[in-house]
């Protein structure tokens, strides 16, 4: 048995390492895009504010002028309320525009405009959302104003943008869906041939009945597929770390992260969280394979199902939240592992999780030893 087939095992790693330069790049393209699309979207706000400031300023003087305004006490506080806000939101606003290519000195502009509009969505919610047209949920801007005050105090410079291309973002997009469907094709193609092999060639005859027993053959070929896919997927983190250093842009491993459970946390100690999850799933993913070969054997057929799985996944996630009970107990939550760690929200429910990760493991591996040792030969 081989652990490290080089033929076909170089093959995909060129595919792998092609797949991962053309991503650098798109990565590149989508940083210069996002930094000009939110400079468009900072001038159409700031029109937009400048455009609603005179309606509410002529529907606050038109209560004024009513001889019974005392009746319209509420409306009169309101309209108030919402004059001042605008004010300070445009004025925000042209200091956010002075800096809008400075990402460093325009950061404590954007946590008090983010403030304004959550404080003008506690007076209307509808209003707010057709004036802002940059963020205006009120929980999404809640963690992101905390993730800039944390950046602000801390005195660490934001990222210009989502794809900014550094290794620490790097690998938290790599751990987002759907860049996670990456390494997971990767997986699952470095390993996918460690049982149907076998079966193609006609020695399984000979491998399941030799002195091993079947249970030692099982284990081995599920190790050799980590082994296998791990091997590979090192690599190309390897050859990726070399890209970035040679660039001088690692990244800050402390940037900040917003979990719901443990609040702000710098990126290495939220990766160090993930490493339970990874490494489980990726135990999983490798047996599941191993499992779906002895069931199906060929492997054109086992490569057709792996890849049905993935794109029933994929349809299955714009019909079902991420937030639903689907994903947390699916042994492929991997695939939206920054997602689903953001949404665990006590540690209890963290170790519930983890528990029912390490049951799919089980399951799934003794599924696979149990057809294997049930397997006519």
């Amino acid at each position: 048995m081989r652990f490290w087939k080089n033929k076909k095992n170089l093959f995909i790693f060129l595919i792998m390492f092609i797949s991962i330069i053309a991503l650098l790049n798109i990565f590149k393209f989508l940083d210069i895009r996002h930094r000009q699309k939110y400079i468009n979207d900072l001038n159409f706000e700031k029109e937009s504010v400048q455009e609603y400031s005179p309606v509410i300023i002529l529907d606050l003087a038109i209560y004024e002028d009513l001889d019974d305004k005392e009746l319209f006490q509420d409306e009169i506080e309101e309209l108030s309320k919402k004059r001042d806000l605008i004010r300070n939101w445009f004025a925000t606003f042209v200091d956010m525009h002075a800096y809008r290519r400075d990402i460093v000195k325009r950061l404590p502009y954007e946590i008090r405009r983010n403030e304004i509009v959550m404080q003008y969505i506690d007076i209307d919610d509808f209003e707010a959302g057709r004036i802002a047209v940059l963020e205006s949920d009120k929980e999404a801007l809640r963690r992101e104003t905390i993730v800039k005050r944390y950046l602000l105090e801390n005195n660490i410079i934001p990222l210009s943008s989502p794809y900014e291309l550094n290794m620490q973002n790097f690998i938290y997009r790599l751990l987002s869906y759907p860049l996670s469907l990456i390494w997971i094709i990767m997986v699952i193609l470095s390993c996918i041939d460690i049982v149907t092999e076998d079966f193609d060639s006609g020695t399984y005859k000979q491998i399941y009945s030799q002195n091993y027993t079947r249970g030692q053959v099982y284990f081995i070929k599920w190790i050799s597929g980590v082994l296998n896919s791990a091997i590979m997927w090192f690599g190309l983190m390897l050859f990726v770390g070399i890209y970035f250093a040679f660039k001088g842009s690692l990244g800050n491993f402390n940037y900040p992260v917003y979990t719901a459970f443990k609040g702000i946390l710098p990126y290495k100690t939220y990766l160090l969280l993930q490493v339970p999850f990874i490494l489980i799933s990726w135990l999983t993913i490798v047996a599941m394979i191993n499992l779906v070969g002895f069931l199906i054997k060929e492997l054109l057929n086992v490569f057709i199902f792996m890849f049905a799985l993935l794109l029933s996944d994929f349809i299955l996630r714009d019909f079902v939240v991420v937030t639903s009970i689907v994903w947390k107990i699916s042994p492929l939550n991997i695939l939206g592992l920054n997602e689903f760690i953001n949404i665990i929200d006590s540690f209890k429910q963290f170790s519930i999780f983890s528990g029912i990760q390490s049951i799919w493991l089980i399951f799934i591996y003794i599924s696979g030893y149990k057809k294997l040792k049930t397997m006519d030969l």
